[in-house]
């Protein structure tokens, strides 16, 4: 492999770490799926274990589109496995706001932690993450309300 093909491996996994929080905060389910291989695996701290994009889809449709949420994501490191594969590690912070203000007051971030990743270049679509599993380092005093279901929204008005 020679240093522009590491190269380029290097920055197509670093533009899905940031691709995945860019369509996460913006609601927009169906990139953030096309960003996952069909078989992956993604750990979510509230979720638990998601296998493929069946379950991706169930949970990201269940979760409400209301709160003001962005992620920082900085630190990103891709190390190249082969032509196919590759891992990565990125430093997270999650700011969070329930109420959907905009603009959101802001008391420090919810979060801050690292992710795991683990990508694989697929045949049709490319590099796609193939694992994915966040740990929170450093958790605000409310994380536990962060995730607000669409059910939640009926329930309260």
């Amino acid at each position: 492999m020679t240093e522009s093909e590491r190269f380029a491996i290097e920055q197509a996994c670093a533009r899905l770490v940031t691709a995945f929080h860019v369509h996460i905060d913006a609601f927009e389910h169906d990139a953030v799926l096309a960003l996952f291989a069909e078989d992956a695996t993604w750990i979510h701290p509230m979720a638990g274990k998601l296998q493929g994009h069946n379950e991706f889809k169930a949970y990201l449709d269940s979760k409400s589109t209301q709160p003001t949420a962005m992620h920082i994501t900085t630190n990103i490191l891709i190390d190249v496995i082969d032509e196919n594969h590759a891992k990565g590690r990125a430093y997270y912070s999650f700011y969070y706001d329930g109420e959907g203000r905009n603009p959101a007051p802001i008391t420090g971030p919810m979060a801050v932690g690292q992710y795991r990743d683990e990508f694989v270049r697929t045949g049709k679509t490319g590099w796609r993450f193939f694992f994915r599993q966040p740990t929170n380092v450093f958790m605000g005093e409310s994380f536990d309300n962060v995730i607000v279901r669409k059910s939640d929204e009926r329930a309260r008005s």
